[in-house]
């Protein structure tokens, strides 16, 4: 436990290194074009920005309690890639793409964003409860530990609501191009 403590930025610097990798990797896993990729930069700047992220490694040489909340973060987004992986690789991203088309195109795009609103709004209680448990005392390590998932929440409905509504522009519009 020491070494880590008193490496603690590098303890930081791997764990964030590895989960960029994982990202990166899964992300490439389950969609090279970046047809199903929900943050808008990525989108646009695609897999060079991707390893550009790899900077993110540094934050911890910066600020600790950042690179901790970063890494919290990157830990979630690179579980919720994992599990994602088999089917994506079983069907391909075209064809996942064309499910949620033809998903969004029966329901309401508002519909779906409540739904994620609700989600989020939960997974952001699971981070409420952990500051209360705490009383919300910025010198522990938890409370660090509750934003970040109060930030994961937040960027989670953000990119999917623009995700959703993407596609459900393109329903509307009946090309059914792939952008």
């Amino acid at each position: 436990m020491d070494l880590i403590t008193e490496h603690f930025e590098w303890f930081l610097f791997t764990g964030l290194l590895i989960t960029r990798l994982i990202d990166i990797g899964t992300t490439y896993l389950v969609t090279p074009k970046l047809i199903l990729e929900t943050n808008p930069v990525a989108r646009k700047f695609k897999w060079p920005y991707a390893w550009l992220t790899l900077l993110i490694c540094l934050i911890p040489f910066w600020n600790t309690v950042a690179g901790l909340v970063v890494l919290v973060i990157s830990l979630m987004v690179g579980s919720a890639n994992v599990r994602k992986v088999w089917m994506l690789r079983s069907i391909g991203e075209k064809r996942y793409y064309d499910l949620l088309k033809e998903a969004v195109g029966k329901n309401s795009v508002l519909a779906i964003i409540v739904h994620e609103l609700i989600s989020s709004l939960l997974l952001g209680c699971v981070a409420l409860l952990l500051m209360i448990l705490v009383g919300f005392e910025r010198e522990n390590w938890a409370f660090w530990f509750a934003i970040a998932i109060l930030l994961y929440a937040a960027v989670l409905f953000i990119y999917y609501s623009l995700f959703v509504m993407r596609i459900g522009r393109e329903v509307k519009k009946g090309t059914g191009k792939v952008t």
